[in-house]
């Protein structure tokens, strides 16, 4: 497979645009699990930057979200409607973790971080089909993180 980086280029001291890609397909759920593979590269914590995998309802809207961000060290995990976001530490050292969001046969949408228990969870989540996104912002400054994205896989059964 192919791996989708999101990085900067050239000297700047302004913030820069986000970059981001969309999936092309839309998936219907109830039933649906996305597994996305992420990493992130950096020299310091001063490097301004998020790395995000979104999760898009039809208008488009972002109804979930894992928020890698290089300055605090830390994914936060969001489920519009949900339980509290959850945070867990990760260091920015160019290793995969796995980012899995999940809606089952019965609505309950929840997230989990490599394998782990789900952090953050909805019951109730509405049908219908979803998107995903990849995606980074990138602050202020003349160097910035690294975002990687690989293994992007969809399945309904």
């Amino acid at each position: 497979g192919y791996a989708i980086s999101f990085q900067p280029r050239g000297a700047t001291t302004r913030a820069t645009a986000p970059a981001k890609t969309d999936s092309v397909l839309a998936f219907n759920n109830p039933n649906l699990t996305v597994s996305v593979h992420m990493a992130a590269q950096s020299a310091a914590v001063t490097e301004v930057g998020t790395g995000t995998v979104g999760i898009l309802d039809s208008t488009p809207a972002v109804i979930a979200s894992a928020t890698w961000d290089n300055t605090t060290n830390l994914i936060t995990f969001h489920i519009t409607g949900g339980s509290a976001d959850q945070t867990v530490g990760v260091t920015a050292d160019s290793t995969f973790q796995r980012l899995l969001f999940n809606v089952s046969p019965t609505g309950t949408a929840t997230w989990t971080f490599n394998n782990g228990a789900p952090l953050v969870q909805r019951p109730g989540f509405p049908a219908g089909l979803l998107k995903v996104e990849l995606s980074s912002t990138f602050g202020a400054g003349t160097a910035w993180p690294s975002f990687f994205f690989d293994l992007v896989n969809v399945t309904s059964p």
